[in-house]
Parts: C-alpha cells; sequence; structure tokens
C-alpha cells in the first residue's frame, strides 16, 4: 500500500469548496479544506453565508428597532470578514490557489446559490447541522448532498484539525450508494496506509459483498481488512463508530440516503444517525 509521501498529488480533486461557518467550527472547515488541497495541489474557495431577513434588505422608518436591525446585520458581515481572512491567511501559508466570497441573501436564495456553485466543484466540505440548526445551515447541506452530485466531506462540530487519511474506514452495504462513495472517495483511498471495510448484517453470498469488494480493491493494490458486524436497525451506526473509534479510523467513507417529501428532505434512518451522531470526518456521496 502506498505511503502519503509517495503519492503523486495531482489527483482529481482539483477544485475544492469549503463552507465556512461564522462560529469556532470555522477552523476545522479551513484547516480540513487546506489538508485537501494540499494534498491534490488544488485550488480552494472559502464561501461564507449571511442571512438577511426582509427587514434587514428593507429597514422600515429610522427606529430604534430599524436601527437595531441593520447594526446586527452589519456585525455579522464584520465577523464574516474576519472569518474569511482566517481563511485567506491559512490558504496563503499553505502556498494554495484560492478565492473567497460572501453570500448575503435570504434563507432560501442563499441555498440556492451556494447549490449551484457547489456541482462547479469536485469536492465541497461543510460542518454537520446542530441539533437547533438554522434554516440556512440545515437546508443548505441537505440541499448540496441531494441535487449537486458531487461528494460531501462532513466534518463533526467539534473537528479543529485537518484530515487524517492514515486509516479509512468504508460502510459498506453493496447497495448503489455504498458503491458510489467508494467510487468517489477513490483518491482518498489511494492516500491511505490502512481501509477497513465495515459491513452490518451482511449476506457474504452476494457478489457485492465486503469480501468481493476488498478484492477489487486489491486489484488497485489497497490492502483492506473486513470487519462484518451483527446490530438491530436502530443500533447500526452506534457499531459503526464503535469500529471506527476501536480502530482509530480518521475519515469514514458511506453512501447517503434520503429523498425529497413535500418540498423537504428527508433522510434515510443510518444517514440521519450519522448527521447527528457523528465522531470523525465522513464522506458522503448520493
Amino acid at each position: 500500500m502506498r505511503s502519503l509521501a509517495k503519492v503523486n498529488r495531482t489527483g482529481p480533486f482539483k477544485d475544492i469548496l469549503a463552507h465556512v461557518p461564522l462560529d469556532d467550527s470555522a477552523d476545522g472547515v479551513i484547516r480540513s479544506a487546506v489538508s485537501m488541497a494540499r494534498l491534490f495541489t488544488a485550488h480552494i474557495d472559502g464561501v461564507v453565508a449571511v442571512e438577511k431577513t426582509d427587514s434587514q434588505q428593507r429597514p422600515l422608518g429610522i427606529g430604534p428597532i430599524a436601527l437595531q436591525t441593520v447594526a446586527d446585520f452589519e456585525s455579522t458581515m464584520r465577523t464574516a470578514a474576519l472569518v474569511l481572512r482566517k481563511f485567506e491567511t491559512a490558504a496563503e501559508k499553505a502556498a494554495l490557489s484560492y478565492g473567497k466570497r460572501v453570500i448575503a441573501d435570504k434563507a432560501d436564495l442563499i441555498d440556492r446559490t451556494l447549490l449551484r456553485i457547489s456541482r462547479l466543484y469536485d469536492l465541497s466540505l461543510v460542518v454537520q447541522p446542530r441539533l437547533s440548526p438554522t434554516a440556512v445551515r440545515e437546508a443548505t447541506l441537505k440541499s448540496m448532498l441531494f441535487d449537486s452530485g458531487r461528494p460531501v466531506i462532513l466534518l463533526p462540530l467539534e473537528h479543529r484539525g485537518g484530515i487524517d487519511l492514515d486509516r479509512i474506514a468504508i460502510c459498506w452495504d453493496g447497495g448503489r450508494y455504498a458503491a458510489r462513495a467508494v467510487h468517489d472517495a477513490m483518491p482518498l483511498l489511494e492516500n491511505a496506509r490502512s481501509i477497513d471495510i465495515i459491513a452490518v448484517n451482511e449476506d457474504d453470498t452476494l457478489d457485492t459483498s465486503s469480501e468481493a469488494l476488498a478484492i477489487h480493491l486489491t486489484r488497485r493494490q489497497l490492502g483492506s481488512t473486513v470487519r462484518r458486524l451483527s446490530s438491530d436497525l436502530i443500533g447500526i451506526h452506534k457499531a459503526i463508530l464503535s469500529v471506527v473509534a476501536d480502530a482509530g479510523s480518521g475519515l469514514v467513507i458511506m453512501g447517503g440516503y434520503g429523498h425529497s417529501k413535500a418540498g423537504r428532505f428527508v433522510l434515510g434512518g443510518v444517514t440521519r444517525d450519522a448527521f447527528e451522531n457523528m465522531t470523525v470526518p465522513t464522506f458522503i456521496s448520493f
């Protein structure tokens, strides 16, 4: 298996988008995005979203409420400028090609803009939604996952460093979503020193078994270890996280499942659990 030092760093991830939040989780997004861009000698764009309400766009009168509305928006824009400056400093220090942008608009228009631009990137990085997410963060995350057609690395809220590719875990069920994720993540797998294939409640007689995936990876000169688990439906993600923790995995690869219903994005059970309870960066393809 190839080591990081011997990899030809001219892989297919040449254009990376980082959706940088305006809170303390920004550090993890910036450092993770920079680590990916350095690995693949990629261009990186940092984007900050600032929500504008109708009253902020068209403040009524000059009373105290209107003035406070304007002051709040200006304060948020100053925070956005500071965050982007931090992103710029990190990119310059790493000698990367980069760009930066603030999108200030209503939540639904921010969502649409980020969705459209994410389709032009090889990879996007975003932070997992909080338990009580803002409309912007939740809508942005789910739309980028469902509709961009591009893979996303979802970062835990508490993540502050770069992305460690030394040991990678693949969540495998033999289905189309898992297959798509493995295909999209192949440049990352080729940089791993160790790969664990995690299969839960698997029928190992299938042509798409975890052992069959291991053979496929071997043909690409990638060694792997198959780890089969048994779990009830409610505990699948907890079982996966237990293996990830024991193995010391720095990245999890999984296929996401969800659908749109009545104009809302609805996530499958395991995908939803990954969103809410993730402990390590997770590469997701839909």
